[in-house]
This record gives structure tokens, sequence and C-alpha cells, in this order.
């Protein structure tokens, strides 16, 4: 008999995204291919409580930051972007993080350290050439935008020739996310608003150099970096966890100056591409451990 498993991600962001097309941010696309894999196993009925909830109790939910939303299970594992206290709910029986650094955060001994896979969409777009002199950054602007504003303000009084585009974010808030670029007046700063997947990895196929300029918080499930990564872009982020332990073959930066004197380096030496071991995020290493953890938790 199959074991029924309940998906339980951000509803906000599932339900949105659902509706865009092609249009999810990492968390939400990691949950549209768990359902996938799990399905492809043949082992599980899967339910989420948007597009078909369960309407009898289930075997196990998984669910993303501790919101399980009330589902009736016999065991909960959760999938987590970050380390706060939902945790440490009795009911959580599992934990999966994405590095040593956010397990040791959590101090649970129930978690699991397993990266988050790239999408293997993007080896498809590895051969292409046409690079500008483009910095991206492939992140929920609501959590980087001031600080972006601030190193590219640093390049442009430099001098340096550059473009910096960002996109994603809520698509409902995305006029207001432009409209506080617009307010910051800085006119190499590009707002492209939620992008498809197609679009935002023919996005990245133009990069010169990926950064993420907020140095007070990171992003947790670094899936942007990681598919940066996988095109083989260089990667300028903050010297501080999770990036050190996620993406170690980063050029690490501790303040504003330090990131811009980084993009301006990378920017005057043509557009070289870094060959990064991707395996350790790839669908071919990282499925069967997660579908291994759940077989034993079932």
């Amino acid at each position: 008999m199959k074991k029924t498993i309940e998906l339980c991600p951000d509803l906000n962001c599932w339900t949105l995204n659902k509706i865009q097309n092609d249009c999810m941010g990492g968390a939400e696309m990691f949950f549209m291919k768990l359902r996938k894999w799990l399905l492809d196993t043949k082992k599980y009925d899967v339910f989420d409580p948007v597009l078909n909830p369960a309407s009898k109790k289930v075997d196990l939910a998984i669910h993303s930051n501790g919101f399980d939303y009330g589902a009736k299970a016999e065991l909960h594992l959760l999938w987590s972007g970050s380390w706060h206290g939902a945790v440490h709910e009795p009911k959580v029986d599992k934990v999966i993080v994405l590095s040593e650094f956010m397990k040791k955060q959590m101090k649970c001994d129930r978690a699991i350290v397993i990266p988050a896979p790239y999408d293997p969409r993007l080896d498809g777009y590895k051969t292409s050439d046409y690079v500008l002199r483009r910095v991206v950054t492939t992140s929920n602007p609501n959590r980087h935008f001031p600080h972006t504003v601030k190193v590219a303000s640093i390049l442009k009084e430099r001098g340096v020739d550059f473009e910096w585009s960002t996109c994603g974010a809520n698509a409902l808030y995305s006029d207001r996310f432009g409209e506080c670029f617009n307010f910051h007046s800085s006119p190499h700063i590009q707002y492209r608003g939620v992008l498809s997947r197609n679009d935002l990895f023919g996005l990245l196929t133009t990069a010169h150099v990926w950064a993420y300029a907020n140095h007070e918080s990171s992003e947790t499930f670094c899936v942007s970096v990681i598919e940066a990564m996988a095109l083989g872009i260089p990667v300028v982020v903050y010297n501080k966890e999770p990036f050190v332990s996620v993406v170690p073959e980063a050029f690490f930066v501790n303040n504003e100056e330090e990131m811009a004197d980084k993009i301006a380096d990378i920017l005057g030496n043509g557009p070289n591409r870094v060959d990064y071991d991707m395996s350790r995020y790839s669908e071919e290493e990282v499925v069967p451990q997660i579908l291994k953890e759940i077989e034993e938790m079932l």
C-alpha cells in the first residue's frame, strides 16, 4: 500500500508562483520538484494544501520553516532554509538543512545536511559566450536592494563601466520594488521583475559576475548562488555563513568597499568563467539522499 505524503510549503509563494508560468523561486522550485521525485518512485501518494489538499490523515508532512498549516500527519519532516525556533517543536521528527553551519545554528540533533540541487536545465546554457559588463543578483530584492545601491554607487563614483541587473521577489510587490530602485535614481541598476526560469537563465548567461550585496543577512537556501555557479559565473559574496560552507569557491569580501573592488577587478579582467565542482549540487547526487531520508522515516 502506498504511503501518503503532504507537501506544505509557504502558501503565499506557493499559490502565486503556481499561477505564474514557471516563475518560481528556489524554495518553491524545490517543493515542486520534490513532488515529482516522490511520485516517480510510485511508492507515494502526494498532496499539497493548495492544488489537491489531503482529505484524510497522511503518513508524513514535509513542510518549510516550521509552517505545516495544520497537516494531520503521523510524522513531520522540516526542509529548512533558516534556523528559527520552529525546528524545536516536538512534532518535528527530522530536519533537512543545507549546510553544517545551519545544523550547528539549530542545535538540533534531528538535522540532516543535504545541499540544495541546481536546476539541470542550466546545463543547456553553459556554452553561451555572450557576456556583458553586467553584475547580476537573482535573489529577492527585498533582501538586498539598499545594499546593492550602495555598492553600485561606489562603482559609479570610481568610474567603472557596468550595469547591475536584479530580479525576483513576490510579483504582487514588483511595482513597489521597481519604485524603490527608481527612488534611488541609480541608472546602473535594472530591476527586471519576476522572470520565468528560462528568462532568468538567459539573464545569467549574460552575466560577467554574480554578487550578493547584503552583509546583514544571507541567502539561506543559496539556490540562486548555486545556479550562478552552475554557469561558471564568478560569485562575490560576504565572508560569512552559510556562503563559506555552501560555496567555498566564491570570492569573499568583508565590506562594501571590498565588494566594489572585487567586482571592478573581475569586470576589468574579461569574462572569465570558473570551473566549479557542481557534482555535490547535482540532482543525481542530492535526490537519492533526500528519498533515502524520507523512506527511512516511513
